[in-house]
């Protein structure tokens, strides 16, 4: 790896946007190898730079000199790491767990259908990307949990570095399926007293 490189991107992500080492390096690592002439061109996307953003979904950033590391890396945080870090944060604590959600841009990259989060690079979420990304997550912190960071981290737009952008999902925040799973079961069993007791007034009985 080239330390000076890196030192310099995580002199972007972790000071200027407090988005540590673990999110943001094994994602770059992921999308380019950590090579900043990364190009990936097809029918879908024109994908540029350390975070493959993708001008072919977000052409306000066309312009943009995305083959420099600074100028992609400061897009990339500001835009999309951000955004879904701070997510992130109020649905796990677990730090593999974040940067999965960071990298997929999903509020659950174990099942899809829940929803997104905003912004997340959102590269075509297969067992592959995945299995790819948990290699260089291991590189990454070295095969040790790192610390959580709790800086806090600007909001910003939503979707797609990598690839096609796709709306957000609306969640409540902070909330996660098990809570709501439990709130749903009471509110269920409070509906089926009602009903018991309103049955048995209409027969005349008494409770």
């Amino acid at each position: 790896m080239d330390v000076n490189l890196i030192s310099q991107l995580d002199n972007i992500f972790t000071k200027g946007y407090g988005i540590p080492k673990y999110i943001w390096l094994p994602i770059a690592m992921n999308e380019s190898g950590l090579n900043p002439k990364a190009h990936a061109l097809t029918s879908r996307e024109d994908s540029r730079g350390l975070f493959q953003i993708n001008v072919n979904a977000h052409p306000q950033f066309k312009n943009n000199s995305l083959y420099n590391p600074t100028v992609n890396a400061k897009i990339a945080a500001a835009y999309f790491l951000a955004p879904a870090y701070k997510a992130a944060k109020k649905i796990t604590s677990d730090p593999k767990k974040q940067a999965l959600i960071v990298y997929s841009g999903l509020k659950n990259p174990d099942n899809p259908k829940e929803g997104y989060v905003s912004g997340g690079i959102r590269p075509q979420w297969t067992t592959a990307t995945r299995n790819r990304f948990l290699g260089n997550y291991a590189k990454a912190t070295g095969g040790t949990t790192p610390v959580v960071g709790t800086a806090g981290t600007p909001g910003g737009g939503g979707g797609g570095g990598g690839m096609e952008t796709t709306p957000a999902v609306g969640s409540i925040s902070g909330a996660t399926p098990a809570i709501l799973y439990r709130v749903g079961a009471v509110v269920l069993l409070i509906i089926v007293a009602i009903v018991f007791i309103m049955a048995l007034l209409k027969q005349g009985g008494k409770i």
